[in-house]
């Protein structure tokens, strides 16, 4: 298993909110449709008598389990029709040694008018790992359905999804997709769902017994009659003959073998022009970072886990923000070409970066200034701290942080900076137009921050009054 680490994000401006790290007292009504991002907390480093277990991206456990549970996960989302959100947990009971894991959800019992565990269920296993939670529209009638997925002990891929029929209340939930395969478990389409209206399909994938490289398919769609996802007949899928002994060794090696196969950088392909989005992948330091030309996105490379022969399926989380933690699946197509199946803006089809094409991809960023680093002071005590992703900004007497990104766009320096607070939930996001200037005697560096927006043709100017920093270099 990986080592957990995390990474950058970008987004927008520099005037933060005051940061709140407390549960807000007043729920609102959910988004029909809204998505929660997987959040998800390993079993490692949990002090079993602790009562007040708190997830690493910052979730608060509402209810108290006793000693006797140990947290594994929680998520926080809205699964009924009501107006207060659900909290979903992963809890292993540890007074029983051969025990399962248990899904328990808390809601507000109106009698206490306070959170308590109103359903329960056995996960028929008592080893997770990769465990991702996932609130999104599946059924596309609107509202969230609850998607548990992860890794048994056997290695065995294991996804449920969880549903409260219409106009049913939350201890009516019940299970609408099951599964355990040994191979793939791919919920199409690969791309945020919220808002579609269209049910999704599930595509299961298991290793055919009689050629370890052919797979077994099964198609599973939503029936609204009988509220639950029924297969389709099962299809053999024959894998291409495999030309290159290195891909062979690629299919039949371990995770080692994969990773190191996927080692550096890959492009993504974007008709025949050349992209400057690419990953790259490191496996030495665990990690894996994401690039366009504006947004850098760093994450720890985690779990990864053998599915089938081209699949490789890997669990990360953001490096500055753990609130965010994405399940990626990679298959390998060729010695030189991959797919990224995803629900991020990264999913998609990457070409092995070249030495030659890497050096041209350089020259072509090379005209982004990094310029913003350090101290930078400006009115009434203002200061701005660049570490870049990383921001710290103090004002009247309040420090807030934030992800930064600088960035060129039609000969403008935009820079976007995303807030965060305390609990590691993102907060609002900015957008500035920097202007820059060098002096000298002594060496005296400026910024002039424009509020803006970004629009299709660029970023525009929505306040002519900048906001001006300095920073003095003493030369020694």
């Amino acid at each position: 298993m990986k080592s957990a680490q995390n990474l950058p994000l970008l987004v927008a401006s520099l005037l933060f909110l005051p940061i709140s790290c407390r549960r807000s007292e007043n729920f609102q009504q959910p988004v029909a449709g809204g998505a929660l991002s997987p959040r998800t907390e390993t079993q490692a480093g949990i002090d079993e008598q602790d009562l007040s277990f708190t997830s690493r991206n910052g979730n608060q456990a509402l209810i108290n389990l006793g000693i006797n549970y140990s947290i594994i996960a929680i998520a926080d989302g809205n699964l009924d029709s009501g107006e207060i959100d659900e909290q979903i947990l992963i809890a292993l009971p540890l007074n029983k040694p051969d025990a399962d894991l248990e899904l328990i959800i808390a809601s507000v019992i109106p009698a206490k008018e306070q959170y308590g565990v109103v359903w329960r269920l056995p996960l028929q296993t008592g080893t997770l790992t990769g465990i991702t939670l996932i609130l999104d529209d599946i059924t596309g009638d609107g509202r969230n359905e609850l998607v548990v997925s992860g890794f048994d002990e056997k290695g065995s891929h294991i996804t449920k999804i969880f549903s409260v029929p219409q106009n049913g209340e939350i201890t009516d939930i019940i299970t609408v997709f099951d599964a355990t395969a040994n191979g793939n478990i791919d919920i199409v389409p690969g791309e945020k769902l919220r808002g579609s209206g269209i049910p999704v399909s599930i595509v299961v994938q298991e290793i055919d017994e009689q050629n370890n490289l052919d797979l077994i398919e099964t198609t599973w769609t939503w029936d609204s009659e009988a509220y639950i996802f029924k297969a389709s007949a099962p299809s053999q899928v024959k894998v291409d003959v495999i030309q290159e002994d290195r891909m062979k060794n690629v299919y039949a090696g371990d995770v080692e073998k994969y990773e190191e196969y996927l080692n550096g950088p890959w492009y993504r392909k974007n008709g025949l022009e050349t992209s400057l989005d690419y990953v790259f992948f490191d496996p030495i330091k665990d990690e894996i970072l994401f690039h366009s030309g504006s947004i850098l996105e760093a994450y720890a490379w985690e779990v990864s886990h053998r599915t089938t022969a081209k699949r490789l399926y890997t669990r990360l989380r953001n490096e500055v923000i753990p609130s965010i933690a994405i399940g990626l699946s990679i298959n390998a197509e060729s010695w030189d070409e991959i797919e990224i199946i995803s629900n991020t803006d990264w999913a998609g089809n990457y070409n092995r970066l070249s030495p030659g094409l890497q050096r041209n991809l350089e020259a072509r960023e090379a005209t982004l200034p990094s310029m913003l680093t350090g101290v930078w002071q400006g009115q009434n005590d203002t200061e701005i701290v660049f570490d870049l992703p990383r921001i710290q900004w103090s004002e009247n007497g309040s420090v807030h942080t934030g992800i930064a990104s600088l960035f060129s766009l039609n000969d403008k320096l935009v820079l976007q900076v995303q807030s965060i607070k305390e609990n590691g939930a993102m907060d609002e996001t900015f957008t500035w137009l920097v202007e820059y200037e060098e002096g000298s005697d002594p060496l005296r560096k400026s910024i002039f921050l424009i509020q803006a927006q970004l629009e299709v043709g660029g970023a525009r100017a929505d306040n002519v009054n900048p906001r001006r920093f300095e920073q003095v270099i003493i030369s020694k």
